[in-house]
């Protein structure tokens, strides 16, 4: 009798050790109700049970069973959302929105974008530009973009060598949907003003963000100048080179060799983009008529009143 309850006690054991190795993550997430988790359970204990120790199921004068329809559904939701392997899976409609979106629309990839067009081309610089993305999600993305073509990786020489990100000709072609978010969190989101840079908004992001964005590719046709920039009222903010070649905006973080030099604080920044005399906004270092030219291939917004 004691040796039948061992063997008993064995195969529980056993079975409890199985249940727990085949039930997949899916079965206990988030949003399962107890009944459901219930049935879900029962459907594996069952599986479990009518299966021998070479894996092969038992025949069955009752038909197969197989999970709640709760569960199929939850299954079913889960894999539309994720392969399993961290990537998202595509949206597959025969559609131009679904598919712009099977390269665009995942978490962060819009915000890469952007960052990429402002300056950012190291790793470490985008990450810590993005508070909330991780390293892993990060590098999936970049690997991603570069896959579709978006972005460039090249590594520069030196010890250890560096590996930076460009965008390519298709990366930049997203810029006008950038464009057309920040017009319209203008008019629906947060408003961005000039009081709230220093404060609310990192004067380095919006150093990086209104010369990129307010520039105009039309207006500076057959324009080559180039401009380093320095907010003096801003602990630890770094030097911008911000240089203008023939209808396009290369901005480079750090000091460089430039044309132009120019020292302001963050209210001479804004009104420097607005089109305010160069003398009137902080410490210029070149020709004026020169710093005029770089001024007319930006249009920006005049400033938006603070809402009490």
């Amino acid at each position: 009798m004691r040796q039948r309850w061992k063997c008993w006690g064995f195969a529980a054991v056993c079975l409890v050790l199985r249940l727990f190795m085949t039930v997949p993550p899916w079965l206990t997430s988030k949003g399962s109700s107890p009944t459901l988790l219930k049935k879900n359970l029962r459907y594996y204990v069952f599986r479990s049970s009518s299966t021998s120790v070479a894996g092969a199921p038992k025949a069955s004068s009752g038909g197969s069973r197989g999970p709640s329809p709760g569960l199929t559904m939850e299954m079913n939701g889960s894999m539309a959302r994720s392969n399993g392997n961290g990537t998202s899976r595509k949206y597959g409609h025969a559609c131009l929105i679904a598919q712009s979106l099977d390269v665009l629309g995942d978490r962060w990839t819009l915000l890469l974008l952007r960052d990429l067009m402002t300056g950012l081309r190291r790793y470490t610089d985008i990450l810590q530009n993005c508070p909330g993305l991780s390293p892993n999600v990060l590098a999936d993305r970049l690997k991603m973009l570069e896959r579709e073509g978006l972005v460039h990786r090249h590594y520069e020489r030196g010890l250890p060598p560096r590996v930076e990100y460009t965008l390519t000709e298709k990366g930049w072609s997203v810029r006008p949907i950038l464009l057309s978010l920040v017009e319209w969190g203008m008019t629906y989101a947060n408003r961005f003003t000039r009081e709230s840079v220093g404060d609310t908004v990192p004067t380095d992001f919006a150093v990086r963000m209104v010369p990129t964005f307010a520039f105009q590719p039309e207006l500076a046709e057959g324009v080559n100048v180039s401009l380093m920039l320095e907010i003096d009222d801003c602990e630890g903010c770094s030097a911008w080179t911000f240089q203008i070649d023939d209808g396009r905006l290369i901005p480079q973080r750090g000091g460089a060799p430039s044309d132009l030099h120019f020292r302001t604080d963050t209210r001479g920044f804004f009104r420097f983009f607005r089109g305010t005399d160069p003398g009137e906004c902080g410490e210029l270092r070149g020709p004026v008529e020169l710093a005029k030219s770089f001024q007319s291939c930006f249009e920006l917004a005049p400033p938006v009143p603070v809402e009490a």
